[in-house]
């Protein structure tokens, strides 16, 4: 029984096609670790945002009034490039409501 995998044009075809299902994985498994740094990445600095705002309400005994008043005064480092921080304060003696969310 001959086959057809063996040398000549059949090997070169299964090759080629091996070669593009681990190129098509490899480029799928980046994409995937790609959004799951970002999602860590909104992750972290959500949490970092809301440890400000309580460090801010208890030393000084009001939460920040903006995103920029953490950022001056408490540390917080945001990529502005790549996330948006809606912050909304209603009252200084209220936790203020923190979404972060990735740039498209």
């Amino acid at each position: 029984m001959k086959s057809h995998f063996k040398g000549g044009f059949g090997g070169l075809v299964f090759s080629l096609l091996v070669f593009a299902a681990l190129l098509c994985f490899l480029v799928l498994a980046v994409g995937d670790a790609d959004k799951n740094s970002d999602q860590k990445q909104m992750e972290f600095l959500s949490q970092a945002l809301r440890r400000a705002a309580v460090s801010c309400y208890a030393i000084e005994g009001r939460y920040p009034a903006t995103v920029q008043y953490m950022e001056d005064h408490y540390g917080v480092v945001i990529d502005h490039n790549k996330f948006i921080v809606d912050y909304d304060i209603s009252f200084s003696n209220q936790v203020p409501v923190i979404n972060v969310y990735v740039k498209k």
